[in-house]
């Protein structure tokens, strides 16, 4: 179960000045989001969304996604809530040019990096994204 303070943070969205470009993204209806530890599940999120009957938040949770892309480590910002959501048959999550970061001493435990994070909430149709991909 998620306890506040020990479990997630607080972080302040970052949007990029030229427009929303995240399709609709968390990161374009919230000015702050909630990253979670890596053992939180959506599960997790669920019931505690549950109990605080702010169920309509629950795309606010976030956490890190670590790749590894040509021998190089990569972390991004995903949705906790991703598989359940109706993002589960798009294609994504992709960067739409937002990005997440928070002044709490904790971001770095968090993340693993002391620097801001992409936020990969853009997700389109196979349609939208063969026609983009052009």
């Amino acid at each position: 179960m998620i306890k506040e303070f020990k479990d997630f943070i607080s972080c302040e969205v970052y949007k990029w000045s030229l427009g929303d470009c995240t399709n609709g993204g968390a990161s374009s209806k919230w000015k702050s989001l909630y990253l979670c530890k890596d053992y939180v599940t959506d599960e997790d999120v669920l019931e505690y969304c549950e109990e605080k009957n702010c169920l309509d938040e629950v795309e606010r949770f976030v956490k890190v996604e670590t790749r590894f892309l040509l021998g190089k480590e990569y972390k991004n910002i995903k949705l906790v809530f991703e598989g359940r959501q109706k993002v589960r048959h798009m294609v994504g999550g992709m960067s739409g040019g937002n990005l997440l970061y928070s002044c709490d001493g904790r971001w770095e435990d968090f993340t693993g990096c002391p620097y801001p994070l992409s936020i990969h909430d853009r997700y389109e149709t196979q349609e939208q994204y063969e026609m983009l991909s052009r």
